[in-house]
C-alpha cells in the first residue's frame, strides 16, 4: 500500500490478510510473476522519486497517472534471485511476529499474577515452558 496524499510515498507490506483500502491509500500488486516482497522493495527505493511527484497543492499529493509513467526495468532474473532469497526472511519474520504476539500476551497475563502473588515463580516456569512448546510444535 502507498499513500498518495499527506505524508505521501509512504509505504507498507500488507501480507495475506484481508484490509481495506481508505482514500489517499492505493493498494499495488506486481503484474504477472512479481513478488509482492520485490515491488515493496523497489517502492522504498524509489521514494524520494515518488516524492518529486507531488503536485505542489495545499498538501502534499501525487496522483496516480503520474506513479504509472514511472519506468521501471522488468529483470525477471533479479526479482526471481530476490523471491528466492526473501521469502525465508520473510516467514521468519512472520514467524517472530507470532511469537513476539504469544510472548507478549503471557507477560501480561503472567506478570500481575506474579506480582499479586497469586502463583508462584515455578508455577510461571511451567506455563512459560508449555508455551513455548506449544510455539515450537505450530512452526
Amino acid at each position: 500500500m502507498l499513500s498518495t496524499v499527506g505524508s505521501i510515498a509512504e509505504v507498507c507490506l500488507v501480507g495475506d490478510e484481508e484490509c481495506c483500502v481508505a482514500q489517499n491509500i492505493i493498494s499495488l500488486r506486481g503484474a504477472t510473476s512479481l513478488s509482492g516482497l520485490y515491488l515493496y522493495e523497489l517502492i522504498k527505493h524509489y521514494r524520494n522519486s515518488l516524492i518529486n511527484l507531488d503536485i505542489s497543492s495545499v498538501q502534499p499529493s501525487i496522483k496516480v497517472p503520474h506513479l504509472m509513467s514511472l519506468k521501471v526495468l522488468d529483470g525477471h532474473n533479479l526479482h526471481d534471485k530476490f523471491g528466492e532469497l526473501a521469502i525465508g526472511y520473510s516467514e521468519r519474520y512472520k514467524n517472530n511476529q507470532k511469537q513476539l504476539m504469544s510472548l507478549s500476551n503471557l507477560r501480561d497475563t503472567l506478570l500481575p499474577k506474579l506480582l499479586s502473588g497469586e502463583i508462584r515463580i515455578s508455577e510461571a516456569e511451567k506455563l512459560v515452558r508449555e508455551a513455548s512448546e506449544m510455539n515450537y510444535d505450530s512452526k
